[in-house]
């Protein structure tokens, strides 16, 4: 039970990471005076870190790197949920908040 707790626990940091940093990257293009390079050494950046994160995790053994699968989606589910929230306040009038958890 340990070694799977340790592989979503690692999936879900490696999630927040990837998707944290695209987030970031997303909100900087318009102050950007390049952005599609951003975006490209953005998106190099995020697999290179991702990949050396799953060889970390698979060096501890195939039971943590398929349990790093639902922390790592887990992690897709809680940034798509904060843009939509984010999104339906706009929607309704509301002044946007800054990219902060609340």
């Amino acid at each position: 039970m340990g070694r799977v707790l340790l592989g979503v626990a690692s999936g879900l940091v490696l999630g927040l990471l990837f998707f944290g940093a695209l987030w970031w990257t997303v909100r900087g293009l318009p102050r950007s005076g390049r952005p599609a390079f951003r975006m490209g050494m953005s998106f190099l950046l995020r697999i290179a870190l991702l990949g050396l994160g799953l060889f970390l995790v698979a060096r501890l053994g195939r039971v943590e790197l398929i349990s790093a699968v639902p922390g790592l989606l887990a992690a897709r589910v809680a940034f798509v949920e904060r843009v939509r929230v984010g999104r339906g306040r706009a929607a309704a009038g509301e002044a946007p908040k800054e990219a902060r958890w609340s």
